[in-house]
């Protein structure tokens, strides 16, 4: 079996960082009223979106708690149906008993 061979690592030399002279920019007083004003109008024109979007939810929630109320009405008028229709059914069993009485006598 042949001998391992010694890995030798190589020393690197590490560079200095370059020092560099970080950039200063000048900003004067006009240009940063003049972003915070750009900024407050981006803040402004945000407001009025998310007010539309109140106004727009606020009225779907209406027309949902419309919807709703129509359902329960419905659901009343389903409860009442099939006491209605037995009532009917009797109101009719007896109008035709009646009228077939009245023709053909007793």
């Amino acid at each position: 079996m042949p001998a391992k061979k010694a890995v030798v690592k190589k020393a690197v030399a590490k560079k200095a960082p370059v020092k560099r002279k970080p950039k200063v920019e000048e900003v004067t007083h006009r240009e940063i009223y003049q972003r915070v004003v750009e900024v407050e109008g981006k803040v402004e024109n945000i407001n009025m979106r998310i007010t539309g979007l109140e106004i727009g939810i606020s009225e779907m929630l209406r027309a949902f708690n419309a919807a709703k109320g129509a359902f329960d009405v419905l659901t009343f008028i389903g409860k009442l149906a099939k006491p209605l229709a037995v009532l009917a059914a009797i109101g009719a069993a007896i109008v035709l008993a009646w009228q077939n009485l009245w023709k053909h006598g007793i």
